[in-house]
């Protein structure tokens, strides 16, 4: 992981809000160090308690977040090794990385 995110310009952290999975974002956010990173929270209902204490937490250490999460959808999990016919959200993500490459290009 140490050499890919050396070149990468930018880690995503793919994450669900439970405690586990936060956990385990932490230490790759640790692990990661200086390299720019933002947390992509998946699987996850922005109306739940868990939601919200995720963002809390990632707030209150200045980790940047996505801000729309990726809801839960079966359809999504059926759609494995296919071309998606629809994205559930991520075309949103690719939209916001577009708009974040265009403002470290000025």
């Amino acid at each position: 992981m140490n050499a890919a995110a050396a070149r990468a310009d930018l880690a995503i952290i793919p994450t669900a809000a439970a405690s586990l999975d936060i956990a385990r974002a932490w230490s790759t956010l640790d692990a990661l160090g200086d390299v720019p990173s933002i947390v992509l929270l998946t699987h996850t209902d922005p109306r739940t308690v868990l939601y919200r204490s995720a963002m809390e937490a990632l707030d209150e250490e200045d980790i940047p977040v996505f801000a729309r999460p990726i809801k839960p959808s079966e359809k999504l999990r059926a759609q494995g090794g296919r071309y998606p016919a629809k994205l559930f959200g991520y075309g949103d993500i690719a939209l916001d990385l577009l708009h974040m490459m265009k403002e470290n290009a000025r």
